[in-house]
């Protein structure tokens, strides 16, 4: 096995044992709920990567799931979990899903601007665009009066 392989192989075993790691803390203490969907989030992200989206999606919706939980905080962690989600979403084929979440996330960031906005605003396009949907992907990514130079 290269060394390559090994991390892929052991980095998801890792990943598994602080998530069961962060479940154990929120039996104890639910208000540890945000760190558990902070590692569910980057679980989701590693399985989507290396292909396993439907176990990614499920793994997503979870970190999404405990970040609703508390809606006025971690605003933009619910945000990027949503746009793995839209990602996983899209990449199954759920493409009407996909947008739905990505529109929501894109929702949260307008709220906060900034850099975060302008991924959020891409990976719609992109996803709109997948699904066939050119003239609004064309809207989001180049709205009217952008001006490149």
């Amino acid at each position: 096995m290269s060394g390559t392989e090994q991390v892929t192989d052991e980095l998801p075993a890792a990943m598994r044992e602080e998530i069961d790691a962060h479940r154990r803390r929120v039996a104890a203490d639910p208000r540890r709920r945000p760190d558990l969907a902070g590692a569910l989030q980057r679980y989701g992200l590693v399985l989507g990567v290396h292909g396993h989206r439907k176990e990614a999606r499920l793994v997503l919706e979870e970190a999404v799931a405990l970040y609703r939980t508390d809606p006025g905080a971690h605003r933009q962690d619910l945000a990027a979990a949503l746009i793995g989600l839209g990602n996983q979403l899209a990449e199954l084929g759920r493409h009407e899903q996909a947008l739905d979440h990505m529109r929501e996330a894109v929702g949260l960031h307008r709220e906060a601007g900034g850099r975060p906005l302008a991924s959020a605003l891409t990976d719609l396009g992109i996803a709109l665009g997948e699904a066939g949907r050119h003239e609004e992907a064309a809207g989001v990514l180049a709205p009217p009066g952008l001006v490149l130079a």
